[in-house]
């Protein structure tokens, strides 16, 4: 059981640090949010610590702009990345989640994810937010240059 606990709380910790690092969020900020020590979130982000009382963890939740259960999911995902993605897209509106799965669908048999198809994503993503838009096709082609021979 201990080993159990262990292992979640270590995960608890990561998620927190990663969350961080894809928000661009410094653990001081993260303590100035939560109202909680820099030294307390360092001790849960390396996983030493094997207590956090269930306010303390709404308070980073709340800080980090995700809920209590993706910090807590007792769960041990094998894919830290994509179990913080496939919350994120849990939280999406109902409409944008049926878009993509309609879109998803459609592409499933192909191996060609080309930019254009990623350009039909990034639309039912951002939503009507052109901002966002423009943010996520940024980030595509920044992928597709690096990727390019």
């Amino acid at each position: 059981m201990k080993e159990q606990t262990t292992e979640i709380f270590k995960r608890f910790g990561e998620r927190i640090q990663y969350v961080r690092k894809i928000e661009h969020i410094t653990l001081d900020e993260l303590s100035k949010q939560s109202g909680l020590s820099i030294g307390q979130l360092r001790k849960w982000e390396s996983g030493n610590s094997l207590d956090c009382p269930a306010t303390d963890m709404y308070f980073i939740a709340k800080a980090l702009n995700v809920d209590m259960e993706y910090l807590y999911y007792s769960e041990i995902e094998a894919s830290i990345e994509r179990f913080y993605l496939a919350y994120k897209l849990s939280v999406l509106p109902e409409h944008i989640q049926e878009s993509l799965m309609k879109k998803l669908d459609e592409y499933q048999n192909q191996n060609n994810l080309s930019i254009e198809f990623w350009d039909e994503i990034i639309t039912i993503v951002a939503d009507d937010d052109s901002e966002l838009s423009e943010e996520l096709q940024k980030l595509i082609r920044q992928r597709y240059d690096k990727n390019e021979p």
